[in-house]
């Protein structure tokens, strides 16, 4: 198995309310389509699973939970706070990049990204940079770089950026197998983290990860 960086400290037992994730009251949809109403939830800190087939909102969810997208009602809380910028790390996989974005070159993207995230763990950019053989990959424009090699930075970056809450979207889409299997190293390190949340959202169990919760989007309270 893929060596994975070290650093996180097993997550308590039990957390109160004000240590968790929190959805109060929320309500995702638009036009007629409607994913939930009325939904309240609690993850605590580790790795978990939002499970969904192509149009179960997936997507609608992580963009809800970045703060991208306004729900239609309801809120989210980190910690008993609405979430800042500095708290969350996601990039969305289907929104078009504009031309300055398409041009920009990806380490400085990533100068970016490190004076954005306070916590930023440079040594495990490193790390997952040279397992994900990325090096090649940062003196280019993010228009020159295949769907899974952007993928891999952004998941990267995600992990490294030291933000409590990281969403990802479809992560193994355009991966080959080496990629997979040290993703998959990386995940499972997730499900023992006492201070981040990570949320996956895939069609499936991705190989039986070791998650902390998976919820099934289709169950949702009032979905469709």
């Amino acid at each position: 198995m893929p060596s994975v960086v070290p650093g996180f400290l097993p997550a308590p037992r039990s957390l109160s309310a004000s240590h968790q994730l929190q959805l109060q009251g929320l309500e995702i949809g638009h036009g007629p389509w409607q994913l939930c109403q009325g939904w309240n939830h609690g993850w605590a800190p580790g790795l978990h699973l939002l499970q969904g087939g192509d149009g179960a909102g997936k997507s609608s969810l992580l963009r809800v939970l970045a703060g991208a997208e306004p729900p239609r009602a309801g809120q989210v809380l980190l910690a008993g706070q609405p979430l800042q910028a500095q708290d969350c790390f996601w990039m969305d996989p289907r929104q078009a990049q504009s031309a300055d974005q398409a041009q920009q070159l990806v380490k400085d993207w990533v100068g970016a990204q490190q004076s954005r995230y306070p916590r930023w763990q440079a040594a495990q950019w490193q790390a997952h940079v040279q397992h994900w053989q990325l090096e090649t990959a940062l003196d280019k424009p993010w228009l020159a770089l295949s769907t899974g090699t952007a993928r891999k930075l952004w998941m990267a970056a995600g992990l490294a950026s030291g933000a409590a809450l990281v969403l990802i979207d479809e992560p193994i889409a355009g991966l080959d197998r080496p990629s997979v299997a040290y993703l998959h190293a990386l995940l499972a390190q997730q499900a023992g983290v006492q201070n981040r949340w990570v949320m996956v959202a895939h069609y499936d169990d991705l190989q039986g990860l070791p998650w902390n919760t998976q919820l099934v989007l289709e169950s949702l309270p009032l979905s469709r």
